[in-house]
């Protein structure tokens, strides 16, 4: 009997034991049976690095490990994709960017506080000045850290920075002329 049969007589004998590894690594009997297949593909491939005529279980076994690490590699490299149709069975509801003015837009907007608030940003330092004014404008956080070269983490917790600074600074403003600032913001 060549080496061949001998496989394939050996992979009759223990498919329900083999059946049984490949079901506790995929958890799923579908994906048993595919890893089989490609286990048996592998095996017959690999029979020429055999020494004799007998078929280890530990060889084989070894085998099917190494496909069912295979596939989860390569699943986890894989982009998941849905089908056009199951978006649409699922009715999702898509973000509509929002075209209400922030409250820095308002605030800028009041002319009660508007001026107020200027005076405020005057005492902040120049590039506080800039990035306050700018983030008040909705500019991406992408785009100000390109002006002022740093990553966008640096660039929020400038932005916070400089938050606090100017809210600071209006809470000066509100001691000193009596106009209501929220704690909140």
């Amino acid at each position: 009997m060549n080496t061949f049969e001998t496989l394939e007589n050996y992979l009759t004998a223990g498919r329900s034991a083999h059946f049984g590894f490949a079901v506790r690594l995929t958890k799923n009997a579908d994906d048993a049976e595919d890893l089989l297949q490609e286990a048996k593909i592998r095996a017959f491939r690999a029979i020429e690095s055999l020494k004799s005529d007998n078929i280890p279980d530990a060889w084989f076994r070894q085998i099917i490990k190494n496909c069912f690490l295979d596939s989860r590699r390569y699943n986890s490299r894989r982009p998941q994709t849905t089908s056009f149709d199951a978006i649409q069975e699922a009715n999702p509801i898509f973000d509509v960017a929002d075209s209400t003015p922030s409250a820095e837009q308002i605030m800028l907007a009041d002319d009660d506080l508007s001026s107020e608030v200027r005076k405020a940003l005057g005492q902040l330092p120049e590039n506080q000045q800039k990035l306050v004014i700018a983030a008040m404008n909705g500019t991406p956080y992408t785009e100000l850290s390109k002006m002022f070269r740093c990553g966008a983490f640096k660039i929020r917790t400038q932005l916070q920075k400089a938050h606090r600074a100017l809210r600071r600074q209006l809470m000066i403003a509100q001691m000193k002329g009596g106009f209501v600032v929220s704690e909140s913001y």
